[in-house]
Formats: structure tokens, sequence, C-alpha cells
């Protein structure tokens, strides 16, 4: 199996079970009022004070799954780097440095490239009814850019042009 696609498989897996976190976290958040007045009119302030312990527990679970999904994503911006043939690694959202590993003369024009590839992709996905985005990849004279997208993330690999990427990013 690739590397980065076990990887980027992980990662995603986080992704999904820190958004299934972040919807019980909302779903409780929105239930949370309505139970808390009643229990105030009912004078039943401990039911309130158990929700509202149970609202923060909920938050400190989105925030251990978010957490863990940001390691992972800086993992494998490390991970990528220390491959052959790979010059940088950027993790980037909205065109922001998340995580960054290898030159970082470029981390930022990788970034904020990576909005309008974004962009492009997202685009061309509907219009052409690829799908959701997953991969990018642009080729120049001298070096070439590998994009793969992770929910609102994206990962962004700069490597020589020479550099056969899927030797590189293997076991």
């Amino acid at each position: 199996m690739h590397w980065l696609e076990g990887k980027l498989g992980e990662v995603r897996d986080l992704l999904d079970r820190f958004q299934d976190e972040r919807y019980r976290d909302a779903s409780a958040k929105l239930e949370a009022p309505t139970d808390r007045m009643s229990a105030v009119a009912e004078g039943t302030g401990s039911e309130a004070g158990r929700l509202v312990d149970a609202i923060d527990s909920s938050s400190s679970k989105s925030s251990a799954a978010r957490r863990k999904f940001q390691e992972a994503m800086e993992g494998v911006a490390e991970g990528v780097c220390a491959r052959p043939g790979i010059t940088a690694c950027v993790v980037a959202h909205e065109g922001l440095v998340v995580s960054q590993a290898g030159s970082e003369d470029v981390d930022e024009a990788l970034a904020a490239m990576t909005q309008v590839c974004w962009d492009t992709a997202d685009a061309s996905s509907t219009n052409l009814e690829l799908g959701e985005p997953r991969q990018m990849l642009i080729t120049g004279k001298d070096r070439k850019i590998a994009l793969f997208f992770v929910g609102q993330m994206v990962v962004c690999i700069l490597s020589p042009a020479d550099t056969v990427l899927a030797e590189a990013l293997s076991r």
C-alpha cells in the first residue's frame, strides 16, 4: 500500500470522528437551553447543572478530537518531508499555513496557492461532476506540486520535477 494513501486515510477517519463529535456537541448545545430552562422552572437546579457539565464534557471531547486531527496532519507533513526527493510539505487551510516541514522559504507561497487550487478543484468537481476533489498535480519544467484534499485542509507537496512521487511516497 502506498504510504501516503494510508496516512491520508487515517487522517480522513480522524476528521470524520471529529466532525461527528462536533455535530453531537452542537446538538447538545441546541437542546440544552430548553432543558436547562425547564429544569430551572421546575426547581431542579441540579438537573441544569448536570446538563451544563454534559455540554462542557462534549466540548472537551471535541477539542481532543480536533487536537488529534491537527497532530495527525502535522505528522503527515513531517513524514512526507522525510522522504527522499521531497523539498517541502505544507498543510494549509484557506490559504494559511497550518503545518510545514522542509524548505521554509516556500511555505507561504505554497499555502496561498492551495487556496486557488482548492477553488479550481471545487468548481471543476461540480461543473464536471467529478465528485469531491481528492488530488491535483501541477508539473513545471523544474518542480512539481502535488495537492491532496482532506476536508477543508490541503496537503501540498513540492518536489523536483523528476521525482517520481509514487516511489518517494511509498513504504
